[in-house]
């Protein structure tokens, strides 16, 4: 089936390239013709077709006598090819006009989100390439000899999050009193380590390492298509032996140090989102201080967007966007980690129809990325063919959307901030069907909007194309459109 999705591709250029060629050997009179057949079938005027024929006469020149003066190590293939343009100019001229047009057409599915044609190049080019590197690089080699482990940053239900660091290559990591390995500060020179974040997946819990593997799969994905949305992904390891926080069979996902603070950290902050301001919008201008909230929400809800949108335009699904999946890197850039509900609808990696991992403060009233109905996913090769359709009848990019809209409230209104706020606002939003300005109207927990009032309600306007049902909701593209990024 690999083979299918290349001689798709391939099919398109030759076709696209068979045209040109074929018209500079067979003349100018078929170019003409075949062209003004074209320029007939999308309605364009009679000049306007000569136009067209006599701008391809030029081109078909250019291309024959590049093709002329091609070198090929195997003349019979140039020989070939040449034949099959020479097949191709004996068509009539309203059938090469179709295959033009089915090749153009092609071109546009296989190109269409979530990308076919690249999820081909990514799985078969990129992907081995990606491994080659690692390899040479050493980092499908780490173990755990290489690391020593710091203090705890936090814990999920599926692992747990440390910082650590590279230890350089003349340390020995183990000295220490029988299983207690040498704390990071008891290094000589510590301070200069290369740092890095370490997390430890729970070995004990049920689907604790199925979601480890996916989240070390989607790393590895995201690192060859859009590697600014989420934090410089190492690779991982298993511990080989029992010694302080490592235990032997354990597996251990590396991550390049970036920052060790979170957007829900800054959030739980009262001083948020004041505390962002000056790393985020620099010696802004603006002296109000209302507004100078409102543009650094603003700069956030951006960054989250243009992140999600290379997410979303590669056919993954995160799953599980929340405050606390978002890190406020050192140089003040949010980028995504967790991934291990994420999924890839291109071509099916950790989607099962009736499951879905996610967290219910922030997760949209479907629960479910895609219809319960959807069956199981095909083999790969052919799920990512018939992807640009299942995307364009499910949008399952929106589902992240809704929790975007979530944090984008909370963000503007400390008082719904709170884990039992949420649940409050989720009950009631379901109680007018996850109509957010009827919410507003009938709500027990008063929120102060003020900040999303600001440049005549844009704002709150955006939330409102968010937080709702699905088919109103706006993609991340369109958010990104939306007048709220122009006002105030």
């Amino acid at each position: 089936m690999a083979d299918r999705n290349f001689s798709s591709s391939a099919l398109v250029s030759t076709s696209i390239g068979s045209r040109s060629v074929f018209l500079g050997r067979a003349g100018h009179g078929s170019l003409g013709f075949g062209f003004k057949a074209l320029g007939k079938s999308f309605g364009l005027g009679r000049s306007s077709r000569r136009n067209v024929a006599i701008c391809s006469v030029g081109i078909a020149e250019v291309l024959t006598d590049a093709i002329k003066n091609v070198v090929l190590e195997d003349d019979s293939a140039k020989q070939q090819g040449l034949e099959l343009l020479d097949s191709f100019s004996r068509l009539p001229d309203t059938s090469q006009v179709g295959v033009l047009g089915g090749s153009l057409l092609g071109w546009i599915y296989l190109t269409a989100k979530p990308g076919v044609f690249l999820g081909a190049v990514d799985a078969y080019f990129l992907a081995p390439v990606q491994a080659v590197l690692d390899r040479a690089l050493g980092r499908r080699g780490l173990k755990r000899s290489d690391f020593v482990v710091g203090q705890k940053l936090g814990e999920g239900s599926f692992g747990t999050v440390y910082a650590g660091a590279i230890l350089p290559k003349d340390f020995q990591q183990e000295q220490g009193i029988g299983k207690r390995s040498r704390r990071l500060e008891e290094y000589q020179g510590y301070k200069k380590f290369q740092k890095v974040t370490l997390k430890k997946v729970k070995m004990d819990v049920e689907g604790a390492l199925e979601s480890g593997e996916m989240e070390e799969w989607f790393n590895y994905r995201m690192a060859r298509a859009a590697p600014d949305v989420c934090a410089d992904f190492l690779g991982s390891f298993v511990a080989d032996s029992t010694r302080g926080q490592f235990v032997e069979g354990g597996k251990w996902l590396v991550w390049k140090y970036e920052g060790d603070s979170t957007l829900a950290d800054f959030m739980k902050d009262r001083r948020f989102p004041e505390n962002l301001a000056e790393p985020l919008l620099g010696r802004s201008r603006e002296k109000d201080p209302l507004k100078r909230k409102a543009l650094t929400i603003r700069k956030i809800l951006r960054e989250i967007l243009v992140a999600l949108k290379k997410m979303h335009a590669t056919g993954i699904v995160h799953r599980d966007v929340k405050p606390a999946n978002l890190v406020v890197t050192n140089k003040a850039k949010l980028k995504f980690i967790d991934f291990g509900a994420a999924t890839d609808l291109r071509v099916g990696k950790n989607y099962v129809p009736e499951r879905g991992m996610l967290d219910p403060d922030y997760c949209p009233p479907e629960l479910f990325v895609m219809p319960e109905e959807t069956p199981r996913p095909p083999p790969a090769p052919i799920a990512a063919l018939l992807s640009p359709i299942l995307w364009q009848l499910n949008s399952p990019d929106l589902f992240d959307m809704y929790s975007v809209g979530i944090i984008f409230l909370q963000m503007a209104s400390p008082n719904l901030r709170t884990p039992v706020a949420v649940e409050v606002m989720k009950k009631e939003l379901s109680e007018v069907n996850f109509d957010l300005k009827a919410w507003r109207k009938r709500t027990r927990l008063r929120p102060n909007l003020e900040l999303l009032e600001l440049g005549a309600g844009r704002g709150w306007e955006l939330a409102s194309r968010l937080v709702c049902e699905r088919r109103k909701r706006l993609s991340a593209a369109a958010a990104l459109r939306h007048p709220y990024f122009l006002s105030f």
